[in-house]
């Protein structure tokens, strides 16, 4: 209605909404806050005192461990969607998300009788134990996907381990030959692009039995592939094509299906935990200033005792 749309202007009820934004934990939250409006039925307006009253207990009476540092990828549905290679980074990010957000919950959930109506908006939560599990299953803490993640992913890099120990185990050999050592600027191999090469002397180039690659700046060392490694190392190529494609085309690819499945539950989940941030910082808000609940009087009365708007000098906010 326009008069309390009037009211709200003169109440400065949006900069009050940005006052109570800064006591939140996450962008999530903040956002919420930035959205309210007055509530429309008594049942609501109670049902919310209630609430905010047992955060402001929660708040200092526990070790609440709080939402600092929940921020998680609200945007993943829309980019499995749009393609199913998505980074595992961002998976493990959503997986992280979720577990700071159920420690929290678990947190009020097992207190429920001393905060029943925070409880009973948290009892609300989708169960996404599935999806946590297609996640930690396939990617680490490292956003690496796991070896175990499938059994053709386990025998590709157990090839690859073996592959490059091979490789490490003939160029050593031939970095040891008295022959082959009087060539070499050092014993050690380096990389060319992703092969192997030993660092030859420029004049032994020809002499030398292999591929070169480049040559140094100063054109006294030419880096060559020795050719008894040249066919390991297209084997090694091939698996690590193999297992990149396989990630793409397969784990993630199923990873993705998984969060567009669940999808609604995300977007439940991420909803219900932004309304438990906005109790937070609400009930920050009011601690800041030493305020309480008010009592709600729907008989036209309005008794106001040291009352004193947020936005006046003298309160500090963060």
């Amino acid at each position: 209605m326009a008069y309390e749309t009037e009211w709200l202007n003169v109440l400065e009820f949006d900069s009050v909404l940005r006052l109570v934004a800064r006591y939140c934990d996450t962008e999530g939250g903040r956002n919420a806050v930035s959205k309210l409006s007055p509530h429309g039925t008594e049942y609501e307006l109670r049902q919310t005192q209630k609430r905010l009253a047992e955060t402001m207990e929660l708040l200092t009476t526990t070790k609440f461990p709080g939402l600092s540092g929940y921020e998680p990828p609200r945007d993943i549905v829309r980019q499995c969607r749009i393609s199913s290679v998505i980074s595992p980074n961002v998976f493990r990010r959503l997986y992280d998300n979720l577990l700071k957000a159920r420690k929290a919950t678990q947190f009020v959930m097992s207190r429920s009788e001393k905060f029943r109506h925070v409880a009973t908006m948290l009892s609300k939560l989708p169960d996404l134990s599935e999806l946590e599990r297609d996640i930690d299953n396939v990617i680490d803490k490292r956003d690496k996907i796991r070896d175990t993640a499938s059994p053709e992913i386990s025998r590709i890099r157990n090839r690859i381990r073996q592959l490059d120990e091979q490789i490490h185990s003939t160029l050593k050999s031939l970095a040891r030959g008295q022959d082959i050592r009087r060539m070499l600027q050092f014993p050690e191999p380096t990389i060319s692009g992703e092969r192997y090469v030993l660092a030859v002397k420029s004049e032994h180039r020809s002499r030398f039995d292999g591929i070169a690659h480049y040559s140094s700046d100063s054109g006294q060392t030419t880096f060559m592939e020795p050719y008894a490694v040249v066919g390991k190392t297209n084997d090694l190529m091939r698996e690590k094509s193999a297992e990149k494609a396989g990630k793409k085309a397969g784990l993630l690819a199923q990873l993705a299906k998984s969060v567009i499945r669940h999808s609604e539950q995300l977007d439940q989940y991420f909803v219900i935990i932004d309304r438990l941030d906005v109790l937070i910082g609400s009930a920050r808000f009011g601690a800041s200033f030493n305020g309480v609940v008010p009592d709600i009087s729907f008989d036209m009365v309005l008794k106001l005792e040291e009352a004193k708007h947020p936005l006046l000098p003298g309160h500090h906010s963060p």
